[in-house]
């Protein structure tokens, strides 16, 4: 730090960013990055593009399992989140249709479910061609559409920028930039925005600020336009609404000519689509996404084939989650005035604001292989020191020969875990973790029952041992700070050292002091006392409590979206507002696969990643149920094994078109991988640690076994917000039967 100043001190994680962040603004770093991209950050994207940055979080914006007659899965296999999963069985208890859209048909596609076993990187022609369908066979909401989303605005059938009240009266005023045109039926072009205003708070007294839409009720939108408009100045700009712009991509997809791209039938698309359409069923918006290169423009379309449903924040339709309002204490850091503010009060400068990964993808929620030119040519800035948390680097992250050589170029690496995972064979210290035991407290509840605002109770079934060395997570790296910069630590008011774990917790009470459960029944208790003693009862009995029930039909009906334009926009204006956000599509149209080289010979294969419910965590990959059950080799289609002449378990060498990486792996047959694709599961085979060879040499063995997909993936991300694709293709040559 003396030499290259905070910003060269970086710290990773993918669940623990949170707990990072307390060490990361205290040091005085802006560089916490996340380890996202090969995970979420293409659904986080697609959020944001059609309901705005508020609403990006994985459980913000979810279909509402406990209600919904058909739930559409594409590329998303649900072997992550356990209350989903639950759900999800119960939904089908019940009756619901469940159907998958997957090369793999993954574990829960098993049994009652239907599995629609799509060409890889073709998702979003085959979506495009069921709104063909709907758009044809007039089986779209138009009210929703017209009323609630963008689907009216209008766009320049040049380059599809969004047409704005500034645009057509030759004004720079930033009001008149967020006043977006639209065509109303009565053949006017008006101008709709959002607009904030404070208001007080009649249950508290106090001042809060309010959204609400700019426009008139009266003024019917029209769809389905397209012609010119005259600037005051006299330009004229040809233009058309966002619906004709679908209705023109679609056009593309008719299912005969979808068929040939995505591999699914004709007749099957237009039945997909007239049930999706006529039952109101719901299309997942996506978390573990990251594939093909193209899928944040297909984590947006989903979000938009809902609105063409008309099935958005309704009971059985993708909705926003309510808040439970239960809250949690962190550094506050305001962007604007460059300024940190601690629990405390304390407050200090971060100097450098730019985030290594954020000068190369603007918009990236962690991306942290971009961190590469950072460390080979310092710009724009040098890194050199690295803190990880919880993270496996190379079973998440794509193309690891890639990671492997980034992790060589720190001149510090400090890796904070339980197991011995690859990742510490590069680290000069391994730090004791706590990260997966329970610390106790309440909590929200992630993907509640209901789509409500709940909170539950945490028991710390799992207590650290006697003469355990482990501590949480954020004890040691706030010690390390206190030891070698006892100023920065005092930011945070830890000053003294703490000996035990058990002291550290103690101390740790204090930054949450104000918050948290206290904090929500003492508001709880001042706006509804009656509603404060049922949460406290349902706490103290059950060990949960709705907060708040679901609400449906609130947003964008009542309250807008964090959008520019405060609908759900189908199209998004958001690419359109900065410069640096350009390589985004407002409308998210199919491409092919430009992540990787398609397969052409008869031994080269996709190669599909993906999850299974035996091995797709941190430590689940470490466990005897892994060992016992997981599929750690690759997995091939029987007919393409008689093609090629592959027999079970035969011993395949595998090489990766793009990059050359080559290894070696046991095959297993199943009709569960379509034809064509060669499935390896994440996380779970071909860990090649030094370090627990050393230490357990019998468990290195197996869990040496098998493949990791990333090793053969080229790691390409898509601009701005850099998303990783962890699909590839590969070529296959048979060692021994």
């Amino acid at each position: 730090m003396e030499k290259y100043g905070e910003s060269s001190v970086v710290y990773t994680s993918h669940t623990l960013s949170g707990i990072q962040k307390w060490a990361s603004f205290t040091l005085g770093t802006i560089n916490q990055i996340g380890h996202q991209a090969t995970c979420n950050t293409a659904g986080n994207a697609g959020r944001i593009l059609a309901f705005g940055k508020k609403y990006q979080g994985k459980n913000k914006i979810d279909p509402d399992y406990d209600h919904a007659s058909v739930i559409m899965l594409v590329g998303r296999s649900i072997n992550c989140p356990m209350g989903v999963a639950h759900r999800l069985v119960e939904a089908k208890d019940r009756g619901a249709k469940v159907i998958f859209v997957n090369p793999w048909q993954p574990d829960p596609a098993l049994g009652t479910a239907d599995w629609i076993p799509v060409v890889p990187g073709t998702d979003g022609a085959l979506i495009f061609s069921m709104l063909q369908v709907m758009i044809r066979k007039k089986l779209y909401d138009a009210e929703f559409l017209a009323r609630q989303t963008n689907a009216a605005y209008l766009v320049s059938s040049d380059d599809g920028h969004p047409i704005t009240k500034a645009e057509l009266t030759g004004t720079d005023s930033d009001a008149d930039k967020a006043l977006y045109a639209m065509r109303t039926k009565a053949g006017t072009v008006v101008f709709r925005g959002v607009k904030t205003e404070k208001v007080t708070d009649p249950a508290t007294g106090k001042e809060k600020e309010v959204q609400s839409f700019i426009e008139n009720a009266g003024d019917v939108p029209e769809l389905e336009w397209n012609g010119e408009l005259k600037t005051k100045a006299g330009a004229v700009i040809p233009v058309k609404t966002v619906f004709m712009a679908y209705a023109e991509e679609a056009a593309k997809y008719e299912p005969a000519a979808a068929a040939k791209i995505t591999g699914i039938a004709a007749d099957r698309i237009v039945r997909l689509a007239r049930l999706m359409a006529t039952k109101k069923g719901v299309f997942e918006d996506n978390w573990y996404s990251s594939r093909n290169g193209n899928d944040v423009e297909l984590c947006h379309l989903l979000c938009a084939a809902n609105a063409f449903i008309g099935n958005v924040d309704q009971q059985g339709g993708l909705c926003v989650e309510e808040s439970s309002g239960l809250t949690s204490s962190s550094i506050k850091f305001d962007a604007k005035t460059k300024t940190c503010t601690a629990p405390n009060g304390n407050t200090w400068e971060i100097t450098n604001t730019l985030r290594a990964d954020q000068a190369y993808f603007p918009a990236a929620p962690g991306s942290f292989f971009a961190l590469q030119k950072e460390l080979e040519e310092e710009k724009p800035y040098p890194v050199k020191a690295l803190f990880v948390t919880a993270s496996n680097l190379l079973q998440r992250e794509a193309n690891t020969d890639r990671m492997r050589k980034m992790l060589m170029k720190f001149d510090l690496v400090v890796v904070q875990d339980v197991m011995p995972q690859e990742t510490c064979d590069y680290a000069d210290y391994v730090l004791p973790a706590t990260m997966f035991l329970e610390k106790g407290g309440v909590t929200g509840i992630e993907f509640a029952r209901e789509m409500g605002g709940a909170i539950q109770r945490n028991a710390p079934g799992l207590p650290i041992p006697d003469g355990n060395e482990s501590r949480d997570d954020l004890f040691p790296l706030l010690e390390v700070i206190r030891r070698a910069w006892p100023d920065r630590a005092a930011r945070l008011g830890y000053t003294k050292e703490c000996k035990t774990n058990a002291e550290f917790r103690k101390w740790n009470k204090t930054l949450s002091e104000g918050y948290g459960l206290p904090k929500l029944m003492a508001d709880l208790e001042a706006k509804d006392p009656e509603k404060a003693k049922a949460v406290k009862e349902s706490l103290d009995a059950n060990g949960w409590a709705v907060v708040k029930p679901k609400a449906y039909g609130t947003y964008p009906y009542k309250k807008p979206f964090d959008t520019p334009t405060g609908k759900m926009e189908i199209y998004a204006f958001w690419p359109y507002l900065k410069a640096n956000r350009k390589g985004v599509p407002g409308l998210p149209a199919w491409e092919p696969v430009k992540a990787y080289t398609l397969p052409s010979k008869p031994n080269e294969f996709y190669m599909v990643s993906g999850k299974n419910l035996q091995g797709n965590s941190g430590l689940g990959m470490f466990g005897p149920g892994s060992h016992a059950n997981s599929e750690r080799r690759a997995v091939m289609n029987p007919d393409d094994a008689a093609r090629i002449g592959v027999r079970e378990n035969a011993l395949l060498e595998i090489r990766a078109i793009d990059t050359g990486f080559t290894e070696k792996s046991r095959v297993h047959l199943s009709y569960r991988i379509k034809q064509g694709c060669l499935h390896m599961p994440g996380f779970s085979g071909g860990t090649r640690s030094k370090l627990l060879r050393a230490m357990s040499p019998e468990t290195a063995d197996w869990m040496e076994e098998g493949v990791n997909p990333n090793w053969f993936a080229t790691g390409y991300a898509s601009p701005v917000f850099g998303p990783l694709a962890n699909n590839g293709s590969v070529s296959v040559k048979v060692l021994s039967d």
